[in-house]
Formats: C-alpha cells, sequence, structure tokens
C-alpha cells in the first residue's frame, strides 16, 4: 500500500508575492521558493493588492511606469497560466475576518485587509497549507498564533540568489 505523496502547497502574502516580480530585500527566497513549491496560493485579494503595491512603486519611484505596465502584464500572464491557485473571498471568509478582527485588532494591530488574508488562508487550512509566506513581521506573528508555518522572506537566509531579475 503506497503512503499518500505530500504537495507542497504555499500560501503568498501580497508582500511576498510582490518580491516574485520585483528584486528587492527577500526575492532570492521568495524565488527558492517558487521553485520548491507544487502549489501556489494567493487570494484574490492579493491580485487587488499586488497592482496597488507595483503601484506605489511607481510613485515612489522605485519604477518606472513603463516597469509597472511590464510588471501588470506579467502577473496578469501568471494568472491566467494557471501559475497561482487563487482562493474567493466569500461570505464565509467576511464572517471570520471579522472575528479575527475581533480577536486580534486590539491587541495585535490587525488590519482590515490582513484579516480577510488571514480568513482565507483559515478557509484552505493547514492540512492544505505547508506554510505562509510573508514578509509583515507583525502579520506574520498572528498568523503563527493561527497555527501557520511561517516563511518571512526578510528574516531567512538565503541558500541562492535569485537567478534572475523579474524586474524589467
Amino acid at each position: 500500500m503506497n503512503s499518500p505523496t505530500l504537495t507542497v502547497a504555499y500560501s503568498l502574502d501580497t508582500s511576498a508575492l510582490v518580491k516574485h516580480y520585483h528584486q528587492e530585500e527577500g526575492t532570492d527566497v521568495v524565488e527558492r521558493l517558487f521553485k520548491g513549491s507544487e502549489r501556489l496560493i494567493i487570494s484574490d485579494l492579493s491580485i487587488i493588492e499586488f497592482y496597488s503595491a507595483i503601484g506605489l512603486k511607481v510613485r515612489t519611484k522605485e519604477i518606472t511606469v513603463k516597469a509597472f505596465v511590464d510588471l501588470r502584464k506579467l502577473f496578469a500572464n501568471d494568472l491566467n497560466q494557471g501559475i497561482y491557485e487563487v482562493a474567493t473571498f466569500g461570505e464565509r471568509e467576511k464572517n471570520m475576518a471579522t472575528r479575527l478582527l475581533i480577536q486580534y485588532a486590539p491587541q495585535y494591530e490587525l488590519r482590515t485587509l490582513d484579516a480577510i488574508q488571514l480568513a482565507v488562508m483559515k478557509s484552505k487550512g493547514t492540512e492544505t497549507i505547508s506554510a505562509v509566506v510573508c514578509a509583515d513581521e507583525r502579520f506574520c506573528r498572528i498568523i503563527e498564533t493561527e497555527g501557520f508555518k511561517v516563511i518571512n522572506p526578510m528574516r531567512e537566509l538565503p541558500a541562492e540568489k535569485a537567478v534572475e531579475k523579474r524586474q524589467t
């Protein structure tokens, strides 16, 4: 009788997702995880947050408008190619996000969008998600409290350098 094969599935918070498309601190760790994963899970909220995050990079002059357009197209192409499993935010997750805010916001500064992200992660469950990849230390602590293994690319030591720079 064969034992079940375990699938490595990473849930990517937007703070980590952006590092796959823009060379910055932590990109090398994220690239290594992309290569070693069989499933990459993002929430549908991450799609919206991604565009906001790269827009901010234009406003802060980290990237050009042309790079914004190129990154937007690259991300859209990856979505269309099915690189990511997109988990949706529905009524169940809205209720869960509200409960998480009531539980964590007063003491741990849980923000609304992070509560939504965490609710989507929780709906997938620790049995599905091998680890959550998140570059926000404050949010990492809350995710760990909820029982998930967390990989913070900002505190991990890189095993290798990223093979290519995704920024154009």
